[in-house]
């Protein structure tokens, strides 16, 4: 297969995850629950700026403001089917 269908390939599967982690952080908001434990994230990163948070971090999650990227890559694409 050419580079330029790999490219594509990539690039739909690159969106199709987008989306669904996107739509998992919409019902993660929805519900105030930190279902993908972001907050151990932010927690392990910067403890003491995690622990001087006004609110509960489920509490703070739908104000919060996320940026979803995703990187993919397809090491061979003998099971690849166009659907």
């Amino acid at each position: 297969r050419s580079a330029e269908y790999t490219d594509h390939i990539t690039a739909q599967l690159e969106a199709l995850i987008s989306d669904y982690v996107s739509r998992v952080m919409l019902t993660s908001r929805e519900l105030r629950s930190d279902f993908l434990c972001l907050a151990q994230t932010v927690e392990r990163d910067d403890p003491s700026a995690f622990h001087m948070l006004p609110q509960s971090f489920p509490d703070l999650l739908p104000s919060l403001e996320l940026q979803i990227s995703v990187s993919g890559q397809l090491t061979h694409t003998n099971d690849v089917r166009d659907f």
